[in-house]
């Protein structure tokens, strides 16, 4: 029987294309998973908005603009207080999520953004994002409520900071 000789350049070859076509694939998987950060966000985002309509916001979406900051900045207290006595996993999700609730209703509704093309060559496009503020009393309002609840929202972040770190050691 003939040998196959593996230094000949035939075999040489054929292993090469080989290998090129395993990594091309590999490479193809790679950057099938990859997303473009806006398509991501926006994904998140439409999530979030069917998650939320589902819980209380759709019936604070229906109460006038006022009564529903007020409501809004009483939930975010009253959790606030609840969870200032009594540190437990379930006020503090209680919290966060009237934070939530709070921050979400405020860029609602005081912020719109707006995007735009700019041409800056003939095959070259820039998308340009601009935020505006539409209600500024709204804004106000909600830096201070967030000023307010300042030591609650940094014992949540200290917490936060050590179950990341507990994660990380079990990993």
């Amino acid at each position: 029987m003939n040998l196959i000789d593996p230094t000949s350049l035939y075999f040489s070859a054929a292993a090469e294309a080989a290998a090129k076509a395993r990594k091309k694939e590999t490479e193809a998987k790679k950057t099938a998973k990859k997303q473009n950060f806006s398509a991501l966000l926006k994904s998140t985002f439409d999530s979030n908005e069917e998650a939320l309509k589902t819980g209380s916001i759709s019936e604070i979406d229906s109460l006038p603009y006022e009564e529903a900051i007020s409501k809004l900045k009483e939930l975010v207290s009253s959790a606030g207080d609840a969870l200032r006595k009594n540190q437990m996993p379930e006020e503090m999700q209680n919290y966060k999520e009237a934070v939530k609730q709070f921050v979400d209703y405020v860029v609602k509704n005081s912020y719109e953004v707006e995007t735009f093309k700019r041409r800056l060559t003939l095959t070259k496009d820039r998308i340009i994002c601009r935020v505006k503020i539409i209600d500024k009393k709204l804004e106000n309002l909600a830096a201070e409520v967030l000023l307010s609840q300042h030591d609650q929202i940094a014992f949540l972040a200290k917490i936060d900071e050590l179950n990341g770190l507990v994660i990380d050691l079990l990993s």
